[in-house]
């Protein structure tokens, strides 16, 4: 199944619509907004933050580019994230 997300609203209506996981979410902001998701464990915590993040910096083009993450952040970490 092939779905055309154009716009912020459209992505999270899919998200909301699907029952995705938490790697599937990171994999589709990745794609689609080009934002990197990291270190989240609750899918309701995670839509909230993307929610916020989205309100704050729109379609600005210097936005961060990764959620989830304090910078400095432990490397090891994320990879142990990352790898299931």
């Amino acid at each position: 199944m092939e779905k055309n997300i154009e716009t912020f609203e459209q992505l999270m209506e899919f998200i909301e619509a699907n029952n995705l996981s938490i790697d599937q979410i990171a994999k589709l902001t990745k794609e689609t907004i080009d934002l990197h998701i990291m270190f989240y464990s609750d899918k309701n915590e995670l839509k909230a933050d993307l929610k916020t993040y989205w309100e704050q910096w729109n379609h600005t083009t210097e936005r961060p580019l990764f959620l989830g993450a304090d910078f400095p952040f432990d490397i090891k970490k994320f990879w142990t994230a990352r790898i299931k």
